[in-house]
């Protein structure tokens, strides 16, 4: 049994390779330049293919190196076998601010601010190509902590809750991004809250005169093709205590 049991094994291995090996479609592929080859596609990204010889020898080139029957040749191969992804992205987020507004309100005096986040994106993904049909999606994460009367009608609008925090929320389709391009992004603005008492205020219980919302962070997701590419927290260990709110 043992010795069956090898030899089926071998024989196994030798009919992969075969079987490989002949489903390869071998075919002549002449360069600009009249130089013809027997070979067969291992490989192709937007730009380069990658070619095996009857030899089992491989060599990779420019697809534009080939002749104009060639090329389209190899794109229509690519668009029937499209290569798998390795997913990768650079991502700097760094907050704006847009607007800021005092308001006197009875004995507190609060600071209304609008802020925004610039998302720079870089492409890092392989093989090397040009990447479209992106979408991202945010949340944006605060706590409220300023005491003011009006702060719930005038810049809570729109925010969804999540426990103690409030979220922003949004999404938007991204413009096609090359290869180790980076693209900045901004989001839509959420507010930022500052208040303090009045001059000659003060609170019996001994809390601080001053009371500010914090920015926990933004948790953002990439799309492509309905699978998310990119799943990233940036801000405190807050986010870690947070759950997705889909825009």
């Amino acid at each position: 049994m043992k010795l069956f049991s090898y030899y089926s094994t071998i024989f196994l291995i030798l009919f992969g390779f075969s079987h490989l090996a002949s489903s390869q479609q071998y075919r002549d592929f002449s360069n600009t330049s009249g130089k013809v080859i027997k070979a067969a596609i291992v490989s192709a990204t937007d730009t380069d293919v990658t070619l095996q010889m009857e030899n089992g020898r491989t060599i990779t080139g420019g697809i534009s190196f080939f002749s104009k029957k060639d090329q389209a040749y190899i794109r229509t191969w690519l668009k029937e076998n499209p290569p798998k992804l390795e997913y990768e992205f650079d991502i700097v987020a760094t907050k704006s601010r847009e607007d800021r507004k005092k308001s006197t309100e009875g004995n507190t005096i609060v600071t209304y601010e609008t802020w925004l986040y610039k998302l720079k994106i870089e492409n890092r993904t392989k093989p090397v190509q040009e990447l479209s049909g992106l979408n991202l999606e945010y949340n944006i994460v605060m706590s409220p902590k300023a005491r003011a009367t009006n702060v719930s009608s005038r810049s809570e609008k729109g925010l969804a809750s999540s426990g103690r925090y409030r979220i922003k929320k949004g999404k938007m389709s991204l413009p096609a991004i090359k290869y180790l391009e980076r693209k900045e992004f901004s989001t839509s603005t959420f507010p930022l809250n500052k208040s303090e008492l009045a001059p000659g205020w003060y609170y019996t219980d001994g809390s601080r005169d001053e009371r500010d919302d914090d920015l926990e962070g933004v948790w953002i997701k990439i799309t492509h093709g309905g699978e998310v590419v990119l799943d990233k927290k940036i801000g405190s260990q807050s986010m870690d205590n947070i759950s997705w709110s889909a825009p």
